[in-house]
């Protein structure tokens, strides 16, 4: 038995738009367990069972529109849209579900950019005062969360391993993930870049394949400003791993040895071979 899940930021693709069909069909094509959607337009994915995010995320209201969207075969449980009263609003849903691998905590996020709210919406924040305002509440969230069964996804807005984050940031985001593992860490097959958007988990859960989805169209007009990613999980069958880490694998292919030199003085944890 497996588990998959599909994560993408769509760029808010409004339902019914050309982007948005080609980004449903897509997803329906890969026939996930579960999705996450960042920057939804509006409701994506007509069947199934869909949590969202709150409405209010600082900035002026366009209708349909959520940071984040979770979305399953089977009905959510347990839905919680706050998290921690510090995490700034908007940016978070949590819910249980049901999948081949059984019920499954999964947290979807959005986390702020640097420039959140400095020169638009409220305009009185200053730079990464937001992103790291959401870090040190999610730590909190994560430190009650599951300890098995957790699947924590979503636009991190920073690279692992850093790449342009101040230290201080990459930092605060490593102790928030530090009980989990990133399946989307280091070079991924396919892509050119690092990712942004990210998906971590629980050591019991084991990932297998990781497969992008390209953000462009066949006549080659964007989908996205993000690539998709799906993960294939199985659950692991080796109670002497739980907790075991690794480094990524090596970057080289896609960014410098500068970048590869502070990657091995800050390793992170990622799935199983």
């Amino acid at each position: 038995m497996s588990l998959s899940i599909i994560k993408w930021n769509v760029e808010w693709a409004r339902s019914g738009s050309r982007r948005a069909t080609e980004i449903v069909r897509r997803v329906e094509n890969l026939r996930p367990d579960v999705a996450c959607i960042t920057e939804a337009g509006g409701a994506l994915i007509s069947y199934g069972h869909t949590i969202t995010s709150t409405e209010d995320y600082g900035y002026r209201p366009v209708n349909g529109r959520r940071k984040v969207q979770l979305w399953s075969r089977d009905p959510w449980t347990d839905v919680d849209t706050v998290g921690n009263p510090e995490l700034p609003a908007g940016r978070f849903v949590r819910g249980v579900t049901s999948t081949p691998l059984g019920e499954i905590t999964v947290l979807g996020l959005c986390i702020p950019w640097k420039d959140a709210h400095v020169h638009s919406g409220r305009r009185n924040r200053e730079r990464w005062e937001d992103h790291a305002a959401h870090l040190r509440a999610l730590a909190r969230v994560l430190s009650t969360a599951p300890r098995q069964r957790l699947i924590v996804l979503g636009d991190f807005n920073q690279t692992i391993p850093r790449m342009r984050a101040l230290h201080e940031m990459y930092d605060l985001l490593m102790q928030a993930l530090c009980s989990l593992q990133v399946a989307t860490a280091g070079a991924i097959d396919g892509l050119a870049s690092l990712l942004i958007d990210h998906v971590c988990h629980t050591d019991d859960l084991v990932s297998r394949d990781l497969t992008p989805i390209e953000n462009l169209d066949a006549a080659g007009r964007p989908l996205s400003d993000h690539v998709g990613m799906l993960v294939r999980w199985e659950a692991s069958s080796c109670n002497a791993c739980v907790g075991w880490t690794r480094p990524v694998p090596p970057i080289s292919t896609v960014v410098d040895n500068w970048c590869g030199f502070l990657f091995r003085r800050n390793p992170i944890r990622r799935g199983f071979p």
